[in-house]
């Protein structure tokens, strides 16, 4: 989300005066002559017209104030400089590639914004209003809880709710968010134009930034517990 800054930038005129007297000096003109002395009286001299009023500086107007308060549920964000990659099935993953991940081809992307962590079970609750206990029971299915907290991330969560929850979060704060292509969450998690080309996001070791089966004892932990990739995004790798 782009916020607006608002530069005001003031000019000032400098005025210079110069006497008559120099102007003659550095001009060559004819200087004038001293009066003679008259051993009479003077009529008083003819009153001079008084200077024009200068005009009132103009005032300028004050930027209305910026509303820097954000709603509780507002995820932290991170800049994504847009730039080409090679999406698909590239040779830092060896052979942990997916059918659906060839032919590698290239994909050109525009600069965007993503979650810096995934979305919170207190974000989902503040906008939502419903628990991840909750929905684990939305089908009468009794899911298992995997992770319970404010710090927790979300899950048990489909595609219809996922936008509703975006519906919601944009009414109740005025911006502008929605769901990152696969285009974009891939070259966000390839650590965009400052990848340094590690298998995983982020390293090419797995427990620096990814909680999965082998270290996770089966359940989810809180976010941004594991180290983030080059972008400063976490958890964005899972096996």
């Amino acid at each position: 989300m782009t916020q607006i800054l608002r530069t005001t930038i003031l000019l000032s005129a400098l005025i210079a005066t110069t006497s008559i007297g120099g102007y003659a000096q550095y001009h060559d003109l004819p200087k004038i002559p001293p009066a003679s002395k008259q051993t009479t009286s003077t009529p008083a001299s003819k009153p001079l017209k008084p200077a024009a009023k200068p005009k009132p500086a103009q005032v300028q107007p004050t930027p209305a104030p910026v509303n820097n308060l954000r709603h509780p549920a507002e995820p932290d964000m991170v800049f994504v400089k847009g730039g080409t990659f090679w999406m698909g099935c590239t040779d830092e993953q060896v052979n942990d590639c997916m059918d659906d991940e060839r032919p590698l081809h290239s994909v050109t992307v525009s600069s965007f914004y993503i979650g810096k962590y995934e979305v919170t079970q207190k974000q989902w609750q503040l906008i939502m209003g419903t628990s991840v206990r909750q929905l684990s029971d939305k089908d009468g299915l009794s899911l298992g809880i995997y992770g319970e907290g404010d710090n927790y991330p979300m899950y048990y969560v489909n595609w219809d709710e996922a936008q509703e929850f975006i519906r919601r979060l944009n009414a109740a704060t005025g911006k502008q968010y929605r769901l990152a292509t696969e285009a974009e969450w891939e070259f966000a998690c390839r650590g965009g134009l400052q990848s340094a080309h590690y298998k995983y996001s982020g390293s090419n070791n797995p427990n620096d930034v990814a909680w999965y089966q082998d270290n996770s004892n089966n359940t989810t932990h809180s976010v941004g517990t594991k180290s983030p990739n080059e972008l400063g995004i976490y958890d964005m790798r899972a096996m």
